[in-house]
């Protein structure tokens, strides 16, 4: 029997949660910022996308566990800005040099197309002498990516690169040419290659952003000091062809940028103001994966841009109000109810279950997801008819649970067929009536074991629907669900 202390503490812990949940949440410059899981976020030198009602991140991942001789980008989904959801490493490759990944969704080709910094060393030049770009695509943000080419754009050199997207839906690149200055050249309609060079500044500067508000442009970048922070600048024009005025400092010069570099202008358009966000890396480079983030929300006025001072600030993404009015205890609650999460997540136990499926292969039955073993899965009927998505998988607990996350581990026999890439978990206490989904999201398609974080619903009955997987079909080795610990009589379970 459960302990009644058990019982009103976590009661209690749930009871601090839910208020939290429905305000926004203050965004702290220059503080470990965690994912879902509890892990710092790893992407530096990256940029955001927004889809609907969904931001992307990506960056480079520079965990110091990643394999020497390989180079990955992490990608991260967030409905507010704040609260950020692992896709996974949605990119991995063995090029030496792999900086400063930016992400565009094409809408007319339902594509994710990644542009990157690749460089290393040409035969008897120096380091970064290929400096050269990479345009990498998927059809699922979580990827994988594929790289499809490698060049140097209008046969220049390239290093550090930004992104940018017009109000019209073009989409530009801003690339550093180290013998010219600072690009902005214009992408293809399909966003993989340069359609034209708009503009060309003769100044050299790296971390390159670029941001139209009302009728100017903002472009604008770091000095080149290598890893060292240096005075960010800003220059206007009402053409991106420009001409473009005098550059200005976005900072006091004496504070380097607040000691950061400049990756993104972001633009966040609610339904009644616009915010301009600068994204900045304070880089550690004896560090990197410990390098931070710097977002702030810019002051623009007249044609001006100012960053002020770093502080804790809130955003509410859909009107698009910032607010400075954070208080040290406003900081202090949101940490201690994000401790409190992970504390109850990493308490958290496997769960016996049972599990049905709206769709099997004879053979390859839903009890497969959970007897234990990677080497058996379930898969979706492909014979005689093939079974079409969405389907989903059903997990009965046996009694009403408190559930925090979802383990789901993809066929392991090397054929990655029904690999599940975007998904949505629902609970139930009946098994019949099931409500909204309490966590949706993609997965990158590899076989890397999968975790769907889940806000502490109490329910019997769990349900993983497959909406989009590899070859239009839905499998699973292992699906693992996870709750609150039960105390009896006999012990924890």
């Amino acid at each position: 029997m459960r302990t009644f202390h058990g019982v009103i503490a976590f009661l209690l812990l749930l009871a601090v949660i839910a208020p939290l949940t429905a305000a926004p949440e203050p965004v702290v410059p220059g503080a470990v910022w965690l994912d879902d899981e509890g892990h710092p976020i790893e992407a530096h030198g990256g940029g955001v996308t927004r889809v609907g009602d969904t931001f992307y991140w990506y960056g480079e991942d520079r965990s110091p566990g990643n394999p020497a001789e390989v180079r990955c980008v992490s990608g991260y989904s967030s409905k507010d800005l704040v609260h950020w959801t692992h896709l996974g490493q949605v990119m991995k490759t063995t090029i030496a040099i792999v900086e400063r990944p930016k992400v565009y969704f094409n809408p007319k080709r339902n594509t994710w197309v990644m542009w990157v910094h690749l460089d290393g060393q040409l035969p008897g030049q120096p380091y970064y002498s290929v400096a050269s770009v990479g345009v990498f695509v998927s059809g699922n943000p979580a990827g994988p990516f594929q790289m499809i080419k490698m060049f140097r754009p209008l046969g220049r050199e390239s290093r550090d690169i930004g992104q940018f997207l017009d109000d019209d839906g073009a989409a530009y690149l801003i690339f550093e040419d180290r013998p010219s200055g600072f690009h902005i050249a214009r992408l293809t309609d399909d966003y993989e290659d340069i359609a034209t060079d708009v503009s060309l500044l003769p100044q050299h500067l790296e971390g390159g952003v670029l941001a139209h508000i009302d009728d100017l442009y903002y472009a604008g970048g770091s000095h080149l000091s290598s890893w060292a922070p240096n005075p960010n600048v800003y220059a206007t024009s009402r053409s991106l062809s420009g001409p473009w005025s005098t550059f200005e400092n976005i900072a006091p010069p004496e504070t380097n940028t607040y000691m950061s570099q400049s990756t993104m202008l972001l633009k966040v358009k609610g339904a009644n103001t616009t915010a301009l966000l600068f994204m900045a890396d304070q880089w550690k480079p004896r560090n990197l994966s410990d390098s931070r983030y710097l977002w702030m929300p810019l002051i623009v006025d007249k044609g001006k841009l100012t960053l002020p001072a770093p502080r804790p600030w809130k955003i509410d993404v859909a009107s698009g109000e910032v607010s400075f009015d954070v208080s040290p205890q406003d900081v202090k609650v949101a940490e201690d109810r994000r401790r409190q999460d992970l504390a109850a997540m990493n308490a958290s136990v496997a769960l016996p279950t049972t599990a049905t499926a709206s769709s099997f292969q004879p053979g390859w039955e839903a009890s497969k997801t959970v007897d234990g073993t990677a080497a058996t899965f379930w898969h979706t009927q492909w014979s005689p008819v093939r079974a079409a998505l969405p389907q989903s998988i059903t997990l009965d607990l046996g009694s009403v649970r408190t559930l925090t996350k979802l383990t789901y581990v993809p066929r392991q026999d090397g054929h990655g067929s029904g690999t599940i890439t975007k998904y949505a978990v629902s609970v139930s206490s009946d098994g019949v009536q099931f409500g909204a989904s309490i966590a949706s999201s993609y997965w990158t398609g590899d076989a890397s074991v999968k975790t769907a974080v889940l806000p502490f619903p109490t329910a019997r009955y769990v349900r993983l629907e497959a909406f989009e997987g590899i070859d239009g079909a839905a499998s699973a080795a292992e699906i693992t669900v996870f709750g609150e610990a039960v105390t009896t009589t006999n012990g924890t379970h």
